[in-house]
């Protein structure tokens, strides 16, 4: 009953049309996984062997044949509609719109192609595919890590993928919590100027805490030393000549009090 029920699929892909596009020929290329996967699908493990490597064969082919076929992106070209009276050169007048796989499309089928190569036991061309699959942009690192087809080149994989795993600023970025946050900074540097510390208003925390219920003074500044006055002696002339104004003054009004006697 069982290998009537891993042949049936197996037909049934076999009977199927030509794939007009890629998600046609992806999905006949992972139905033949499946049965292989059932059929014993593991090189080496218990099973058949010989139609596991058949069908992986087979998936490898038609993951490669969807990397031709119209996909989910497209453009847009001209297309010669007729000749040009002078001379016959073709005039380029009418658009077209040409479909092809997208970077993600093409980002699955090398890795599905990675996969089937493993299972066969074909360790170069399985690497070969996956560092495709990265090139294009293939990030998902968990799930290289998580996969079961690349246990008999665990080694190699891991060697590839550090390749290809973000390097330099944004590796490992870490920003350090606030101060009084749980797990944040407990003591902030302490500012200077020119080697000079300088004074800084401890602030109560924003995440509340006995901190937040002291009340808080200003800190007092250094006394700033008494510099001379530049304008000193200026003042002391003028100052001392009003005083001899007013005794002039006060003389002249004393005479002219006598003279009225």
């Amino acid at each position: 009953v069982r290998a009537r029920l891993e042949a049936a699929p197996a037909a049934a892909a076999a009977a199927a049309p030509e794939p007009q596009s890629y998600a046609e020929a992806e999905a006949l290329a992972l139905e033949l996984c499946a049965v292989a996967a059932a059929a014993g699908g593991v090189v080496g493990s218990p099973g058949d062997e010989g139609e596991a490597r058949r069908l992986y064969g087979e998936a490898v082919a038609l993951f490669e044949q969807a990397l031709k076929l119209p996909g989910d992106d497209y453009d847009v070209r001209r297309v010669s509609a007729q000749n040009s009276p002078v001379g016959g050169a073709p005039v380029l007048r009418d658009l077209e719109r040409v479909s092809f796989p997208s970077v993600l499309q093409r980002q699955t089928a090398h890795y599905n192609i990675a996969c089937c190569r493993a299972k066969l036991g074909d360790a170069t061309a399985a690497l070969d595919a996956l560092e495709t699959a990265l090139s294009l942009g293939f990030d998902d690192f968990q799930l290289i890590q998580r996969e079961g087809d690349f246990a008999t080149m665990r080694g190699d994989v891991d060697r590839l993928v550090q390749r290809f795993r973000p390097k330099g600023l944004f590796k490992d970025v870490s920003f350090p919590e606030p101060r009084g946050a749980p797990g944040g900074l407990e003591q902030a540097e302490t500012p200077s100027l020119f080697g000079v510390e300088l004074p800084v208003p401890k602030l109560p925390s924003p995440f509340g805490g006995n901190d937040a219920k002291k009340e808080t003074s200003a800190p007092s500044l250094p006394s700033l030393p008494s510099l001379p006055n530049p304008f000193g002696g200026l003042m002391d002339g003028i100052k001392k000549g009003i005083d001899q104004l007013d005794d002039i003054v006060d003389l002249k009004d004393d005479t002219q009090k006598k003279r009225r006697r």
